[in-house]
């Protein structure tokens, strides 16, 4: 069944007039071209300009230990970030971060909170380099292939201390080992799937299979504990909380129960990897299996899996939100989610907002219990803050989810392809985050509340590309916003 996917603005309050004040960074602001720029005259060594203070990185060949300027750039982001800091704190300029192009591989997310805001109505703004292209890369390159399997033309690397569910060649996506159809399911069961496919039995590692189901609007995830053989056919042993969730989640509608037909395929097993393009990661053993592509020469891949879930956070607190804070001309790429590999699995309600295993009859409905997937990009708690002209690219979530407490902000003119979740939501959307900001005491969560931001001339194309019941873009429970000029393909 295919997941029929869309724009959906869940829970939306209104759509009614376009973002005000807020510091709107244009283009243009990143778009100049500088000669190597002057210390200020304090002798700091901090690289200042006329129009504001400068920090330049170059993944490259730049040394952290350089002052940052644009004949000594700094090489990483945790570096340009601390002289970001430094010059932001005197609050008397702007603050622009220039990054040279090139990809510049997080170990970790790079986290921005209040000591990253502009002071002073002054803002600090990360860019690529004039007509170059930086991309914050949250995976880890893959390199050494040997010849696995001469007659399927496999081949195998090491990738060892990685989890990953998403794998990225040439700047594509492979798809994960999968079968080509239904498995010739026989029946379903509260503990058991049984099969007539005895090769499941022999599966080197049959507690990795991940079912994939499809029911209505939603598509879930949920993984095997085991296979055992017997009278005939193959059981798949299904103790995991996430079986048990997906069946009394199938079971609040009337009549139905979960059954053979809702079984689109399964994924996640050595010996599903048949066709080019696919891949498989034995976590365990620290190895990553490929089927390459005809076009594609095993001696020269840029061959990346994704290890981090989050790239970059942006993290305000009650009455001091991260403000005047700009992202522009940059790309975010290779993140993961590793939610739908736990025995949680990744079972889900409506937008691929989800639940978890523990809830009981009486409240597995209560909103509480709704999850929302994670984004590459995250934000809460932030006022003028700021996403122009970047791309989102070869994603294994959401691209970018800017929560509550997000005022005058603008998500505008970005790019987004090939994220496995949604590309952009905005707000919180749970019942309980509603009713507080919109209760009987609003003013005492006036800080969470979401309203003033604008979502305008984005291209969103081939979103949802893995998790096919997410969205274009989605929007929770806020105010004022502006959602106009976007185009979707391929949803």
């Amino acid at each position: 069944m295919k997941i029929a996917k869309r724009i959906a603005f869940v829970l939306l309050s209104a759509v009614l007039m376009t973002c005000t004040g807020g510091g709107f960074l244009s283009l243009s602001a990143c778009g100049r071209t500088t000669d190597e720029p002057s210390s200020p005259a304090n002798g700091s060594g901090t690289p200042a300009m006329a129009e504001g203070y400068t920090v330049f990185a170059d993944a490259s060949s730049g040394v952290d230990e350089n002052p940052g300027t644009a004949a000594l750039p700094v090489r990483t982001l945790t570096r340009a970030q601390e002289l970001a800091r430094a010059c932001s704190e005197r609050g008397d300029a702007d603050v622009t971060v220039y990054l040279r192009g090139g990809r510049y591989t997080l170990a970790q997310t790079l986290a921005f909170d209040t000591r990253d805001s502009g002071k002073n109505g002054h803002t600090v703004t990360w860019c690529s380099y004039p007509d170059e292209t930086a991309e914050l890369s949250g995976g880890r390159s893959v390199s050494g292939w040997t010849l696995y399997d001469a007659d399927k033309n496999i081949y195998a690397a090491d990738a060892k201390d990685i989890e990953s569910r998403d794998f990225f060649v040439n700047g594509r996506r492979a798809v994960l080992a999968r079968t080509e159809g239904k498995l010739s399911f026989t029946s379903v069961g509260r503990t058991e799937i049984v099969t007539k496919d005895a090769q499941l039995t022999s599966f080197a590692r049959p507690q990795d299979l991940i079912l994939v189901l499809n029911n209505y609007w939603t598509q879930s995830r949920v993984r095997v504990s085991g296979a055992e053989y017997s009278s005939g056919s193959t059981h798949l042993l299904m103790k995991s909380g996430a079986w048990a969730t997906y069946c009394e989640t199938v079971e609040v509608v009337p009549g139905l129960t979960p059954s053979v037909d809702q079984i689109a395929f399964a994924e996640n097993a050595l010996e599903f990897l048949d066709a080019e393009g696919e891949w498989y990661l034995d976590i365990d053993a620290g190895r990553v299996y490929y089927k390459p592509r005809a076009d594609e020469d095993m001696n020269s891949l840029d061959a990346v899996l994704g290890c981090l879930e989050q790239l970059v956070t942006v993290k305000g607190k009650k009455g001091e939100p991260v403000e005047n804070l700009h992202f522009s001309a940059l790309q975010f790429s290779h993140s993961t989610w590793m939610q739908p590999n736990t025995n949680e699995g990744f079972v889900t309600i409506q937008a691929n907002h989800y639940r978890k295993l523990g809830t009981t009859a009486s409240t597995k409905f209560v909103d509480t219990n709704w999850l929302v997937p994670s984004a590459a990009v995250y934000g809460e708690l932030v006022t003028a803050v700021s996403f122009t002209d970047n791309t989102f690219a070869n994603l294994g979530n959401a691209g970018i989810h800017l929560s509550e407490g997000t005022k005058q902000c603008h998500i505008d003119r970005n790019s987004f392809t090939d994220c496995a979740g949604t590309g952009i939501m905005l707000s919180a959307f749970s019942v309980s985050y509603h009713n507080q900001v919109a209760g009987d005491n609003p003013a005492a969560h006036a800080y969470r509340l979401t309203e003033n931001n604008s979502i305008s001339g984005n291209r969103i194309d081939n979103v949802a590309s893995v998790y096919n019941g997410g969205t274009g873009i989605e929007v929770g429970y806020a105010r004022n916003t502006e959602v106009t000029q976007n185009t979707l393909l391929n949803l």
